[in-house]
């Protein structure tokens, strides 16, 4: 297993391995690299669309099977501070919020300028965004409340249904 962050990660099982890079250019990798690429909800975190389109090309070039994992723009709730309608404030307003707030999951961000940056960086995707990066892959809606809370975008699998 090799998990790829922007910092190195330490005290892992056996089996592991951390190597750290941009999921937007993993040039290291040639195609096909991986039998299976994870995303957990990261590509909504990685910046605007042309980044998230770049992070998409590495992981459908790099990995023979993907799932990737990602919240619904459209969901009430923010994932990552958990107030309803938060995503849709302007990004100023949520940047302000941020930084004079503990309300990110790391906290207050301070200075202002991370907050801002941190902002900036979060992109939350909807169905037609991800049938845009992953064209040939089945994307599920996972539902909270009648609501889609988040899409599992999967290639490279049998779906057997019972």
């Amino acid at each position: 297993m090799t998990l790829l962050n922007l910092f190195p990660q330490h005290n892992l099982p056996p089996n592991f391995c951390s190597r750290v890079g941009n999921a937007c250019s993993m040039e290291s990798y040639v195609p096909g690299d991986f039998d299976v690429v994870i995303s957990n909800s990261v590509i909504g975190l990685v910046g605007a669309f042309e980044e998230q389109k770049r992070m998409a090309a590495e992981i459908r070039r790099i990995g023979q099977r993907y799932l990737v994992n990602t919240p619904n723009r459209y969901f009430p709730c923010d994932w990552l501070t958990l107030i309803p309608l938060f995503h849709f404030l302007p990004l100023r307003c949520r940047a302000f919020l941020l930084h004079y707030l503990p309300i990110s999951p790391f906290g207050r961000l301070k200075p202002y300028s991370r907050a801002l940056e941190w902002t900036a960086r979060v992109r939350d995707l909807t169905y037609r965004d991800l049938r845009t990066l992953f064209p040939e892959a089945t994307i599920a809606k996972e539902k909270v409340l009648g609501f889609t809370k988040s899409f599992r975008v999967s290639y490279g699998f049998s779906v057997t249904k019972t």
